[in-house]
């Protein structure tokens, strides 16, 4: 077991589409080949797929098999012979994320109530592959609809965990719809932000009559107020009283 061998090549494959083709020499205490010999493959983690060899040991003391995975991470391959002796070298198979997924990857708001000119949204895009596996080094550009938005992109790339956060305010009260493209990939996945009006501003809010002049007595004048935040955003549910 200590003479035998266990290897991959390539060390490193992607996730869904990638194979590392895993050899394995068997060998006896004084380094000879052995022949013959059937070998069973292993692997740590989930999601893989293991090729077993198809036949035994040649005279190079060798098999080869395969291995792919579904879900990225750092895979450690063992091999057994003739269902008995485990070979002591073990071989890594690096997984690496796939291509960004435009239905697997993420975009949240937090909170998804804000105070135009007042309050901040902190939207978090979550990069992910087709299989879920999240994708470091990926750029983030964010986008929100309507008008008076101030929205503050990620600072550098996604993180281990396939997370960049940026910001989002904005002046003008209405509902925000916040998308992502992560690698130049449109993410299906949207954030709903709803800007609410600030508290009544006394130089934004409004007073106006008409008619502007009325009979003592039998006239009447109607007085309409309209109450505004500092942006000029209308405000529901004042009271007013005259």
């Amino acid at each position: 077991a200590a003479q035998s061998t266990v290897s991959a090549s390539p060390a490193t494959i992607t996730a869904a589409t990638g194979t590392s083709t895993i050899t394995v020499t068997v060998r006896d205490a004084n380094n000879n080949p052995i022949s013959g010999r059937t070998v069973t493959l292993a692997a740590s983690g989930t999601g893989n797929t293991i090729t077993q060899p198809a036949t035994a040991t040649d005279a190079s003391g060798q098999v080869t098999g395969g291995l792919s995975s579904l879900f990225a991470g750092t895979k450690t391959v063992t091999a057994t012979v003739d269902g008995a002796t485990v070979i002591t070298q073990t071989a890594a198979v690096t997984v690496v994320a796939g291509a960004v997924s435009a239905g697997q990857s993420t975009v949240s708001a937090s909170p998804t109530t804000i105070t135009a000119g007042g309050g901040s949204s902190t939207i978090t895009a979550t990069a992910k592959d087709a299989n879920g596996n999240p994708i470091a080094g990926a750029t983030v550009i964010l986008a929100a609809t309507g008008t008076g938005n101030t929205l503050t992109q990620p600072l550098g790339t996604t993180n281990a965990s396939g997370v960049a956060t940026g910001t989002l305010s904005s002046t003008l009260a209405e509902g925000k719809t916040v998308s992502a493209t992560i690698s130049s990939v449109a993410i299906t996945e949207t954030a709903a932000v709803t800007v609410v009006a600030g508290a009544v501003s006394a130089a934004q809010s409004t007073v106006s009559t008409s008619p502007t002049t009325i009979t003592a007595s039998t006239g009447t004048s109607t007085i309409t107020v309209t109450a505004r935040d500092a942006n000029g955003n209308p405000i529901a549910g004042a009271t007013v009283v005259l």
